[in-house]
Formats: C-alpha cells, structure tokens, sequence
C-alpha cells in the first residue's frame, strides 16, 4: 500500500496600486519558522526604522517569488509609486496568515456541541500562555 501526501497549494497573492505581487504557494517547514520567527518575541527597543525595513525586506525575500520580491523592494523606494511602511507591515501580517503562522480567528467551535470557555484556557480550565505577534510599528520621525 502506498500513501500520497501530495496536497493542493493555493497560489498566495496580492495587489497594491494595480501592482501584482505572488509569494511561494506554501514554504517548506524551516523557512516558514525563519519566516514566523522574525516577527514573533519581544520587538527590541533600540531597533532604527532601518533596521525594521531591513527585517521586513529579508522576511519578504523569503516568501515572495523573486520577480515579486524585486518589484516590491523597488516600490519601497519609489517617491511617484511607495509602498510605503504601513503597508509592508500589513502585508507581512496577511502572509503570516496566510501560511498558518499567526491565525485570523479563533477556530470554529466542535460540530458535537458548544464549549464556553474562557480566553486562554483549555477545556481542562489550565491557563495557557498568549502569544500574539504584532506589527512592529513604524514611524518615521520627520
């Protein structure tokens, strides 16, 4: 007996100003935790603007397919076009999402029946830790 584990992948992709972005249709398992792992944890306080858009820059070159990545990073500095900071955050956020590392919503509900429960508890009542990833702000001091 033989047992396939191939799945469809969705095509992940995005528009900003008629622009149209694609990142890799699902990530292998070490670059996903790269990936996740720079915006999960403690932000570090005497991080520079540059140092965030330098972050964000390498997250995205390890999702987006590299026309796209090329695309993007050329729009961050473009003055007539910008993809400004706001919007790269909110795109790694959305990608994030997309590849399961950080869930929209909470899930749905047993189909056997309602369980209330209290946030950051299990069924058992046991309190479980909350993590949250969170954009990292960027504002530019002008």
């Amino acid at each position: 007996m033989e047992k396939d584990f191939s799945k469809p992948r969705p095509q992940i992709a995005f528009t900003i100003d008629g622009d149209r972005f694609q990142a890799a249709s699902a990530l292998p398992g070490e670059t996903l935790v790269t990936f996740a792992a720079r915006f999960t944890g403690e932000e570090k306080e005497d991080r520079t603007i540059a140092d965030q858009m330098a972050e964000f820059k390498a997250a995205l070159e390890l999702v987006l397919l590299p026309d796209s990545y090329e695309l993007f990073v050329s729009r961050m500095r473009d003055q007539t076009r910008p993809i400004d900071a706001e919007q790269v955050s909110e795109v790694i956020m959305w990608l994030l999402e997309q590849y399961g590392a950080r869930p929209t919503q909470p899930s749905s509900p047993s189909a056997v029946g309602q369980v209330t429960q209290e946030p950051g508890t299990n069924l058992t009542g046991t309190v479980l830790p909350v993590e949250s990833i969170s954009a990292p702000s960027l504002h530019p001091a002008f």
